[in-house]
């Protein structure tokens, strides 16, 4: 099988497993969940990230949607991973370490090199 076959099957299965949570917290909200997923645009992502934050309650919706708070995970997670040559250790078992590690081992060069040269996260003007 050449390696771009392999590659892009990788990015399609973390593809659906993204969706497939993404449906899952859709359905936890009783919210429909057609059109979600890993290929939605970046409007309608930002409208499903705010209803599941008003869901969780926090003190403050716009606090926790901040998007310094996403800059500085992806920053401290792009340097655990780099540590670890992008294999990251089970140093904690979370829901999102779990992912993490899952997508990094599975999504292989293309999601290591789209997620190491990743921009900040910058809202859209509305």
């Amino acid at each position: 099988m050449p390696r771009e076959v392999s590659l892009y099957g990788g990015r399609n299965k973390l593809g659906g497993m993204l969706t497939q949570l993404l449906q899952f917290g859709c359905e936890a909200l009783r919210k429909p969940s057609k059109g979600v997923g890993w290929r939605m645009n970046q409007t309608e992502f930002e409208g499903l990230l705010r209803a599941i934050v008003v869901f969780q309650e926090p003190p403050s919706v716009e606090d926790a949607l901040d998007v310094r708070h996403v800059n500085a995970l992806h920053v401290k997670w792009l340097e655990v991973a780099r540590e670890h040559e992008f294999a990251i250790a089970e140093m904690e078992n979370t829901l999102f370490d779990l992912l993490m590690r899952h997508s990094l081992r599975f999504g292989g060069v293309i999601v290591r090199e789209r997620w190491a040269s990743a921009g900040d996260y910058i809202l859209e003007a509305k």
